[in-house]
C-alpha cells in the first residue's frame, strides 16, 4: 500500500465480520449458578432499545471479575462473571462493532401458566407482625388478595417462575379470578374483608 509505513508482522488494519457477532454481558454472582450454555436470550442495542434480537448463551466463563470501585469506597468486591452470547441474526439491525446493549437470559420456561402482576402478590415476610421474644417466626408465606363480591379475599398461593412484570401461580388461583392489584403504600395495609373500590383507566366508563 503506497505512502503507508509499518513493521515486518504488525497489523496493518482490523476488518469485523458482520456476519457473526457476539456480545459480553456481565451477570452477578448470585445469578450466575441458573446461565447454562445454549439458554435463550433477549438482546437489546442500546441504539435500538424497543427490538429483542434473538441471541443464545456461547460460554460462560470459570472465573469472575471483581469490580474494584466497590473495593476502594470501602465496601466489599462486587463480582461479575462475563457471558459470551451469540446473535443469531446479526443483519437484522444496522449494528456496529462495539455498541452497547443489556441482556435477558431465559433461564426457565413454563407453558400456559397462570400469572399475575409481580405488585399482586406479596411476603408474610412483609407484613408488619409483632414477634414476641423468644418465638420463630412463622413459616413464610406468600398471598394475593382477589375481588369476592367488591369485598378483599385472602388468598395463600404457591408461585413458581416469573420476571420483572409477571409471576407464576401454582396453586391457590383460579383462572379468571380477579386480582387486586394497586400501589404498595395502599395494598400493605389491605386486610381480609376490606371493602374494595375499581380504579378505571382514563376515559373508560364503567359499564
Amino acid at each position: 500500500m503506497s505512502s503507508s509505513t509499518g513493521i515486518a508482522g504488525s497489523s496493518l488494519m482490523t476488518i469485523a465480520n458482520t456476519d457473526s457477532l457476539l456480545t459480553e454481558i456481565n451477570v452477578d454472582e448470585a445469578d450466575i449458578a441458573h446461565i447454562r450454555v445454549g439458554q435463550a436470550v433477549a438482546v437489546f442495542a442500546a441504539a435500538f432499545p424497543e427490538v429483542a434480537l434473538a441471541a443464545e448463551v456461547e460460554s460462560i466463563p470459570l472465573s469472575p471479575r471483581s469490580n474494584n470501585a466497590l473495593g476502594q469506597s470501602g465496601g466489599s468486591l462486587a463480582r461479575s462473571y462475563t457471558v459470551t452470547v451469540r446473535l443469531h441474526d446479526p443483519k437484522q439491525l444496522a449494528l456496529r462493532p462495539g455498541m452497547t446493549c443489556r441482556a435477558e437470559i431465559f433461564t426457565d420456561s413454563a407453558e400456559k401458566a397462570l400469572a399475575v402482576p409481580v405488585q399482586a402478590v406479596f411476603s408474610s415476610n412483609e407484613a408488619e407482625t409483632e414477634i414476641a421474644a423468644g418465638k420463630k417466626p412463622p413459616p413464610e408465606e406468600r398471598f394475593l388478595f382477589v375481588d369476592a363480591q367488591g369485598k378483599a379475599a385472602r388468598r395463600v398461593v404457591t408461585v413458581g417462575l416469573s420476571d420483572d412484570s409477571y409471576q407464576e401461580i401454582r396453586s391457590g388461583l383460579k383462572a379468571g379470578e380477579r386480582v387486586v392489584v394497586g400501589p404498595y403504600k395502599i395494598l400493605r395495609h389491605l386486610k381480609d374483608g376490606d371493602a374494595l373500590s375499581v380504579a378505571l383507566p382514563a376515559g373508560q366508563k364503567k359499564s
